[in-house]
């Protein structure tokens, strides 16, 4: 299971560039997947295609190693068992983040009544962002207001964050 030893967790800087992907960059493989298999406008294409979560590989990854460390070199009870609630819990957020998905709902439904809670609102709000709503420039106003306190917080305080690994010195 770690075909470079010690260095294995390096193997992981292939997944960085996915770290972050969605189901944007895949969704039209997966359409047309879902659409092969006759699955579109049926419940079962509800469920999002994504199966693997990276960031969760990268925390599992963490973890077992930090288990083997600490552990007496048995697997199943010193690595395998102590990880299994972590997996648990990272399985919960995944379905939890996966069920808040709007655009593989978008493009695998069509029939209203299957719509998603997230597809419902993006049409509530589209019909309440009407231009004879009458909105003006609110929207404008909020999304520069935004952007101010974002680049405010970069520079009076995100820059001071750090993730750092094994021993601190107090410097």
């Amino acid at each position: 299971m770690r075909p470079l030893g010690k260095g294995s967790e390096w193997l992981l800087l292939a997944f960085a560039p996915w770290l972050f992907v969605g189901m944007g960059p895949l969704s039209i493989a997966n359409w047309k997947l879902m659409r092969n298999l006759g699955l579109l406008d049926r419940a079962p294409a509800l469920i999002p295609p994504i199966l693997v979560s990276i960031p969760a590989l990268f925390v599992l990854t963490l973890l077992c190693k930090g288990l083997a460390e600490r552990g007496s070199g048995d697997f199943l009870r010193g690595v395998l068992l102590p990880s299994l609630p972590m997996a648990a819990v990272l399985t919960g957020a995944i379905a939890l983040m996966n069920a808040q998905e709007l655009l593989w709902p978008l493009l695998a439904e069509q029939d209203p009544g299957l719509a998603t809670a997230p597809v419902e609102l993006v049409k509530e709000l589209g019909r309440f962002l009407r231009p004879e709503a009458g909105l003006g420039p609110a929207p404008i106003a909020i999304v520069v207001l935004t952007a101010l306190v974002a680049v405010a917080a970069q520079l009076l305080y995100l820059d001071r964050l750090r993730i750092t690994a094994g021993r601190t010195s107090d410097t």
